[in-house]
């Protein structure tokens, strides 16, 4: 199993064991505005989660469980979306644990992780327009503004790019 540790986390990626953590997780009470992933039904969330675990089967690399203090508090992804040539960062944390700088941690170390085991030197996010502390943390980060995408759910979206090689 792939687990990363930080200074307050670890990330590993899912089991099958998780179907309550994604069924929980993906309620509307589960997430802050934004609906990474979107709302879903409990049946959905499980769906979700058997892709997730064949996503790392077939490719070594997806979603992360985030969790800190054996609790799982959100997820963060690097992998390589469907139609897309760039590897792309995306997390969501639960509503309770927002602005505790989880994200960041997460996703600095999914940074690294990305650079010296997959070899990959730029990565993409992408946020909805007005999601000002998506923006913030991406730009905190050293992410820098490419401007808007539209992808498959037709919905413009804000991209953000970041170059690996400066951590390498």
């Amino acid at each position: 199993m792939t687990a990363l540790p930080t200074k307050r986390l670890t990330l590993r990626h899912p089991l099958l064991s998780d179907d309550s953590v994604y069924t929980a997780f993906f309620t509307p009470e589960g997430l802050a505005r934004g609906s990474y992933r979107g709302r879903r039904r409990p049946s959905e969330a499980k769906t979700m989660l058997t892709e997730d675990i064949v996503h790392w089967t077939l490719y070594r690399h997806g979603c992360f469980m985030l969790l800190h203090d054996d609790a799982t508090i959100g997820l963060a992804s690097i992998t390589i979306p469907h139609r897309q040539t760039r590897p792309e960062l995306t997390w969501c944390i639960a509503s309770a644990r927002c602005r505790q700088s989880f994200a960041a941690e997460a996703s600095r170390a999914l940074f690294l992780w990305a650079c010296d085991t997959l070899g990959w030197l730029r990565l993409k996010s992408r946020t909805r327009p007005g999601n000002d502390a998506a923006h913030a943390l991406l730009t905190h980060l050293g992410e820098r503004y490419e401007g808007r995408e539209m992808i498959e759910d037709h919905v413009g979206r804000d991209a953000f790019a970041f170059d690996l090689e400066a951590l390498a």
